[in-house]
């Protein structure tokens, strides 16, 4: 049998060390908000005071930084073919606030028209179906993405043209 590696994982975190080599574990594979980190860990944790004492003192030490993580997430999601919409709904579950995300947004200067139309023509390249049902069909793929009704009326009258 191999190692499961999730069942050894979910050991319960009793000390310091134990914590915070868990929290370092976390935060080796990718970068995590701090209410992340705090779900994460809540439910394994004994001492829920321990805990946030030692995130706290990872944040102090620039291990966590939420505005890091917003600029990793932002562009990850951005790669994926995202909108502003679905993008804000997710960093919210993640417990980053509006402000911090428009600012990453502004500093990145993203152009939502074009993104748009590039996860259009990628999803809908080969499809020739312009009737009512695929024209539907298109309209609500690019909303679930994220994209307000501006940005994909713009992706789909510039890739039938």
């Amino acid at each position: 049998m191999g190692f499961n590696r999730s069942v050894a994982s979910r050991k319960m975190l009793e000390s310091e060390s134990d914590i915070k080599n868990a929290a370092l574990g976390l935060l080796a594979r990718r970068e995590h908000s701090m209410k992340e980190l705090v779900t994460k860990l809540k439910s394994r944790c004994c001492d829920e005071d321990l805990l946030e004492n030692i995130l706290f003192g990872l944040q102090e030490n620039g291990y966590i930084n939420d505005q890091r993580f917003v600029e990793s997430f932002l562009r990850q999601r951005v790669n994926q073919g995202f909108g502003p919409k679905k993008i804000h709904f997710d960093m919210r579950g993640k417990g980053i606030t509006a402000e911090m995300l428009d600012f990453a947004m502004q500093e990145q200067e993203i152009d939502w028209f074009e993104l748009a139309l590039e996860t259009y023509r990628r999803k809908f390249r080969y499809e020739d179906n312009y009737d009512a049902k695929g024209y539907a069909k298109r309209i609500r793929y690019m909303m679930q993405r994220g994209f307000d009704s501006e940005q994909t009326r713009y992706a789909i009258d510039a890739k039938e043209e």
